[in-house]
């Protein structure tokens, strides 16, 4: 890449991006919220209309000869009651539109720099397609994140995430957030184990499982196993957001075997833009399930982590604990 497309490219302001994205999908200059002046507005206008529609919510409705009609007679004030009712959607419409790009705009305000790439438009209208009837505002913040992470790397988000979220309640998506702490990442897998006991330890039972099976998110097949391949001198590394497990072979090469509940495509895309932060009793407990289905074969040492960038994790070598623990390394 030569050095005036990287000055360029670095140039590139996340929120000014955002920016654009929006304008294009919507259909006009879209300002952030700090820049308004016409929220209050809005909110008053959508109070007045809401006020309209509860005080007009009598249909005219004619039964005669077998038929339900619309009574001409009052034909212009049922009109006028569509129409209201047409605006207050609308209006509220807008108003999820927005809130949803004003959180977006707030993240990406942290960000100092993004790709150049643009936000591909049939993939923009259709994220606000999906996003103007969520009015939740933890479902909202959600929602914001996948916008913000788009508006960062282009392509990190599939149309089919948008149209897997846009039918999660919010209670499933908490279900989520709550089971999301227990993941562990290897070789870009993310899971958790399969053992029923740890998670139940951990306050998630198989009907969670099911409901996140239902949602899209994991595969509740409890028959799946990861096989990596370790020997004595290459560990593997496996890890969440906060801990990293180095799993060691106890001869020059072998493979070893675990069972896990594994995040689909769409799950693995939810949870990158969660912020987990991990105790170390759940994956020293997994550490402990993995050293007893192949005893004899492995020796793992638990770790904390300083960062994690794009993958390059930078961890503490200090050991917090050798498993099992009779060896030390």
């Amino acid at each position: 890449m030569s050095t005036a497309v990287e000055i360029i490219k670095a140039l590139v302001s996340p929120a000014n991006k955002l920016i654009d994205s929006v304008t294009a999908a919507i259909g006009k200059a879209y300002q952030p919220r700090h820049v308004r002046k016409m929220a209050e507005a809005k909110a008053h206008e959508i109070e007045l209309v809401s006020k309209a529609m509860r005080e007009n919510a009598d249909v005219p409705i004619v039964y005669a000869k077998g038929e339900i009609s619309v009574s001409t007679t009052d034909f212009d004030e049922f009109v006028k009651r569509a129409q209201s009712r047409l605006a207050f959607q609308e209006l509220q419409k807008q108003q999820n539109i927005e809130s949803v790009a004003d959180k977006a705009y707030e993240i990406l305000t942290e960000v100092s720099e993004c790709s150049s790439e643009p936000v591909s438009q049939d993939w923009i209208t259709r994220f606000f397609n999906s996003v103007e009837d969520i009015s939740n505002e933890f479902m909202q913040s959600i929602w914001a994140n996948i916008l913000a992470g788009e508006v960062i790397r282009p392509k990190t988000y599939s149309l089919r995430t948008l149209e897997i979220l846009k039918n999660i309640s919010q209670d499933e998506a908490e279900l989520f957030e709550r089971v999301a702490p227990l993941a562990c990442t290897l070789h870009g897998d993310v899971f958790f184990t399969s053992n029923m006991e740890i998670l139940n330890k951990f306050g998630v039972y198989y009907d969670d499982i099911l409901i996140l099976d239902e949602c899209g998110l994991i595969n509740s097949d409890g028959m799946i196993s990861l096989n990596p391949e370790i020997s004595s001198t290459d560990p593997i590394i496996i890890h969440n957001n906060t801990y990293l497990l180095k799993v060691r072979g106890a001869k020059e090469k072998n493979k070893i075997s675990f069972g896990v509940f594994a995040f689909t495509k769409v799950g693995k895309e939810l949870y990158s833009i969660l912020h987990i932060n991990s105790d170390d009793k759940y994956i020293s407990d997994f550490a402990d399930e993995v050293e007893k289905n192949n005893s004899g074969n492995v020796l793992i040492t638990l770790h904390k982590i300083n960062a994690n960038n794009n993958d390059k994790i930078d961890y503490d070598e200090s050991i917090l604990k050798t498993i099992p623990v009779k060896q030390s390394v």
